[in-house]
């Protein structure tokens, strides 16, 4: 009986391991903190420890592979299994789907001091920076429509080319404006008032709805959990650059699930009652 029931736990052990699907992740290499490749050569970052956990979630074995949003599209045709992170862009092509917002993030604009602007319009004949590849580059070219532009390996290099004279003004995500612009205090500035929130979405191709489909209700379970918010605090501390996509509506219904339960529970046996009565 012991080794019939060892061999049984084995065969599905085994049967677990042998078709576990996988979910291969192409990440930013160059985006921290959201996702980068450390001095050890491996995947971190937010994005990544938030894909860990959807990956847990939905059973779903995962693997990362490094490279920029430039090629992004091409390279998830190459291969079923191909997921990506990026800004939401009306752009992407038909056979590209995308999850739920995972959040938004809000950018800031740095401008050469020198200039001084007022506001948006005052930049309409000046030259921005952007950090070529980036998922965010097509959406900011909308928003401002330029008629040059400059681009950079990263925006850092947007920083720094600003910083000697190079273009005039860049757009940068306000988490990477709180870690960069420490070194050009004296030479660059924030724009006061400037608004501009732009949602982060898992991307693939439609091939790959169903794995997408658990994908996202992996993301409302570790919502719910709390563990959303601790992946968040451990990278962005009690003030995160990030604004969290509404989940009231999923709260309510995880703790309304117990709720109806008990309800269904106390009309049953109040039939039965009625029954013996």
């Amino acid at each position: 009986m012991k080794i019939r029931t060892l061999f049984l736990f084995f065969m599905m052990t085994f049967s677990s391991i042998m078709y576990a699907e996988e979910i291969r992740v192409l990440y930013n290499s160059n985006y921290y903190p959201f996702e980068f490749t450390n001095t050890q050569g491996n995947a971190e970052g937010f994005v990544i420890d938030l894909f860990y956990a959807l990956a847990r979630e939905s059973a779903l074995e995962i693997s990362f592979i490094p490279g920029n949003w430039k090629h992004r599209d091409e390279d998830m045709y190459n291969g079923d299994g191909f997921f990506s992170t990026g800004y939401q862009s009306e752009s992407a092509g038909e056979s590209i789907i995308h999850s739920k917002i995972l959040f938004s993030v809000p950018f800031s604009l740095i401008f050469r001091t020198v200039l001084r602007p007022h506001e948006l319009k005052d930049l309409n004949d000046k030259t921005p920076l952007f950090s070529s590849g980036d998922s965010s580059e097509d959406l900011l070219f909308r928003q401002l429509e330029p008629e040059n532009a400059i681009r950079t390996k990263s925006w850092s290099d947007a920083l720094k080319a600003l910083d000697k004279g190079y273009g005039d003004y860049t757009i940068i995500s306000t988490a990477q404006k709180d870690l960069l612009m420490g070194d050009f205090s004296e030479t660059l500035s924030v724009m006061d008032g400037f608004s501009l929130v732009l949602p982060y979405v898992i991307y693939t191709t439609r091939w790959d709805k169903k794995k997408l489909e658990k994908l996202d209700n992996g993301l409302s379970i570790i919502r719910a959990s709390g563990e959303f918010d601790r992946i968040v605090g451990k990278w962005f501390g009690d003030k995160p650059p990030l604004i969290r996509a509404s989940s009231k509506e999923k709260r309510t219904l995880f703790y309304l699930i117990p709720a109806i339960i008990a309800c269904i529970f106390l009309m049953i046996i109040n039939k039965k009652r009625k029954v013996r009565l």
